[in-house]
């Protein structure tokens, strides 16, 4: 017999593996305005618009020439 034969052909048999960090209990309780205008908030922001525009640069002055 089977592993296959014990299952009865009308049940439908699924496993389920729950992960501990998608849980909202593990995840930290922020308020939408404190997690928005903090300072580090802004710096990476900044960071990150300069971090593209120096890409941008790059690529264009490849293209370009310039």
């Amino acid at each position: 017999m089977s592993g296959n034969d014990r299952i009865r052909r009308d049940i439908t048999a699924m496993a389920v593996h729950e992960h501990s960090h998608r849980l909202p209990s593990f995840r930290a309780r922020l308020s939408v305005g404190e997690a928005t205008h903090s300072a580090s908030a802004y710096a990476f922001a900044s960071l990150r618009l300069v971090t593209g525009f120096v890409f941008l640069w790059a690529f264009l002055d490849k293209t370009f020439g310039f």
